[in-house]
C-alpha cells in the first residue's frame, strides 16, 4: 500500500465528511 494514496483517501473521506457537516448546520441556521 502506498502511504501517499492512503492519505489522500483519507482527506478525501475528511472533506467529504466536513462538506456534509456545513450543509447540516446550514440548513438548521436558515430554519432560525
Amino acid at each position: 500500500m502506498d502511504d501517499k494514496q492512503d492519505l489522500y483517501y483519507i482527506t478525501d473521506h475528511v472533506d467529504f465528511a466536513l462538506n456534509g457537516l456545513l450543509k447540516e448546520s446550514h440548513q438548521k441556521l436558515l430554519e432560525f
